[in-house]
C-alpha cells in the first residue's frame, strides 16, 4: 500500500515520523496483528534510491563505485516481511535522527565486503544519495 501525505499539513519531517509512528502504534494495538512496519519502497524490488557507499578501512573502489540499494524502514518491517536476521540486531523504536545511526545489511553484502567474517560492528559511509521520488521520513 502506498501512502502519500499532502505536503502542506507534513512539511517537516518530524511531523512526517509522527504520522507514521502514530499508524505503527495503532496498527500494533489491533487483534490479531503479529507485526507492523512501514517502508520506502516495495520489499525484493530494485525501486527506489541508491546511495554511494565506502567501506571504512578499505581502500577506495576503482574504477567502479559502490553503489547499494537503500530502502529506508521502521522497526518492525524486517519482521512483517518475514526476513530472518543472520546475526546482530534489528531496527528498533529507539533508532532515531539523532541516535547512531543503524544499517541492516544483507548477506550478499556482507559476505562481499567481509567475507568469512561477522559485519557485526563494521562501518560504512554514504557518500553520494541519489533520491528517487518520494522523501524520507525516518
Amino acid at each position: 500500500m502506498v501512502i502519500r501525505l499532502p505536503d502542506k499539513k507534513y512539511n517537516s519531517d518530524e511531523k512526517l515520523r509522527g504520522f507514521y509512528r502514530d499508524v505503527l502504534d495503532r496498527t500494533r494495538e489491533m487483534p490479531g496483528v503479529k507485526s507492523v512496519g512501514f517502508g520506502s519502497d516495495a520489499p525484493f524490488t530494485s525501486i527506489g534510491d541508491t546511495n554511494g557507499y565506502v567501506i571504512e578501512g578499505a581502500p577506495p573502489p576503482r574504477p567502479v563505485r559502490s553503489t547499494m540499494a537503500l530502502s529506508e524502514v521502521t522497526a518492525g518491517y524486517l519482521e512483517t516481511i518475514g526476513a530472518n536476521l543472520l546475526e546482530g540486531r534489528s531496527l528498533e523504536d529507539g533508532d532515531r535522527p539523532e541516535t547512531m545511526p543503524v544499517v541492516v545489511v544483507n548477506e550478499f553484502l556482507a559476505k562481499q565486503h567481509w567475507p568469512g567474517q561477522s559485519a557485526v560492528g563494521k562501518h560504512l559511509r554514504f557518500t553520494k544519495r541519489k533520491m528517487v521520488g518520494g522523501r524520507s521520513w525516518g
